[in-house]
């Protein structure tokens, strides 16, 4: 039975591979943020054979975001190139590969967690399923960002976890290396590197690094203003009474999308249900990923707080989908590890589920049982 369970799943996996497949051929150029951000820069980029500050710099084009790096533009405007030409369908088939290549990761994480081959792929599958992960996967909103940042966010969680057991400095180097690239992708990408200041690394190590993650962020802040790019968002302090107002929408408008049945099925209900019913004591997740999940979260909510040009009735569920879709290796990775303990009874919980914690480890009679 085990082994039918397993060649099911993969069999599901990979028609969900093939779905998002379809969606790249057929169905992909329906987001307008597409083709009014990344392939318009991307053309831009392709057309001007050069960097396109006249465009970027021209008021008519506020609503492709010029203050966005432009990392991604500039790679699809290589594609362009290599192909011959401003033929998208080469772009759009690249995105199924991504979505792959996160399931792939996912999967490999999962097992060096020593978790069950079973249960890794229930939860693969399950990951497979969102609503936004499938959509940026090929299904109509192929060609933006967010997948990106989502698959280099598990690289360095992946990472952060190798270093936990290893301690070896070159993973370290691989999470500075990965945020720099996130940040160049889209703003945001730097948020990942929070992980830096909670990995077990001496204080000067730390900020070392951290700083050394910001730099490309910095850089292209400075070539923002040098350049005089507009930006169509701006930041504020709302007063006393805005800070109530704006935080309560901004929960509501996060706890409907959270709802949202069509994007996430019942993911966030029981998200928070196994929070409160279960426990891990693993001292990566403990230190490093619970308390890098909330910074990263706050940050994000910050933005929305004290953004000035839009409210948080506007900007929330407009954009929320993709915030909690970067989220997702966060998130999802501690929702998968405090499911394995419902399936588990009191005498058989796994040493392994658990990595770092003393009082199981020195059982060796508990065993995992999927």
């Amino acid at each position: 039975m085990r082994k039918i369970g397993i060649l099911l799943l993969l069999l599901l996996i990979f028609i969900n591979v093939l779905y998002v497949i379809s969606g790249a051929l057929h169905f992909s150029l329906r987001s307008v943020d597409v083709y009014a951000i990344w392939l318009f820069k991307a053309k831009a980029f392709y057309i001007t054979d050069g960097l396109p500050l006249k465009i970027l710099n021209d008021n008519r084009y506020l609503y492709s975001h010029p203050n966005y790096p432009l990392l991604l533009p500039y790679i699809f405007s290589l594609i362009y190139k290599v192909v011959g030409g401003a033929k998208e369908i080469y772009i759009f088939l690249l995105y199924p590969f991504v979505y792959t290549s996160i399931l792939l990761i996912v999967y490999k994480l999962l097992r060096k967690l020593k978790i069950g081959v079973l249960l890794a792929l229930i939860f693969v599958y399950s990951y497979s399923m969102s609503g936004p992960f499938l959509a940026q996967g090929g299904r109509y909103h192929a060609g933006t960002a967010d997948i990106f940042l989502v698959l280099l966010n598990w690289i360095i969680i992946y990472f952060a976890y190798l270093y936990h057991k290893k301690s070896n400095n070159k993973y370290l180097l691989f999470i500075v290396l990965l945020t720099a690239v996130a940040s160049q992708i889209k703003a945001e990408g730097v948020f990942i590197s929070t992980v830096l200041l909670f990995l077990p690394v001496k204080r000067s190590k730390k900020i070392i690094l951290f700083t050394l993650s910001l730099i490309p962020t910095l850089i292209w802040l400075s070539l923002i203003k040098r350049w005089g790019m507009p930006s169509d968002l701006t930041y504020f302090i709302p007063s006393v009474y805005e800070i109530i107002s704006r935080s309560f929408d901004i929960l509501k408008y996060v706890a409907i999308e959270m709802l949202n049945y069509k994007n996430w099925y019942i993911f966030w209900p029981l998200f928070f249900i196994s929070l409160f019913i279960t426990k891990n004591t693993s001292a990566f997740f403990k230190n490093t990923i619970y308390p890098s999940t909330i910074i990263i979260s706050l940050t994000f909510f910050s933005v929305y707080l004290f953004t000035k040009e839009v409210t948080p009735i506007e900007y929330v569920p407009a954009s929320i989908d993709r915030i909690l879709f970067q989220l997702s290796p966060l998130f999802c990775l501690i929702f998968t590890l405090s499911i394995p303990s419902l399936f588990i009874s009191h005498h058989k919980v796994s040493r392994h589920l658990y990595p770092g914690d003393k009082e199981l480890e020195n059982n060796k009679q508990r065993k995992l049982v999927f």
